[in-house]
């Protein structure tokens, strides 16, 4: 029971990355001066938040 808590509570936080890392990558495509470029990897960040995500969703249900 503790553990399912504990990976539901990572993938919450997982899903709040996720969330973030789309609007982020969505507001850097949509930007009006193309050569003003930032440093953070957007689309690899949605990319490892979505698979912590489901792990650690897939972990609490195992452990619950």
């Amino acid at each position: 029971m503790q553990a399912g808590l504990v990976f539901a509570g990572v993938g919450a936080g997982a899903l709040v990355l996720t969330v973030t890392s789309v609007f982020a990558d969505r507001r850097r495509l949509r930007r009006s001066n193309m050569d003003d470029v930032g440093f953070m990897p957007w689309t690899l960040m949605t990319v490892i938040g979505t698979i912590a995500t489901l792990f650690a969703f897939a972990l609490a249900v195992r452990f619950a």
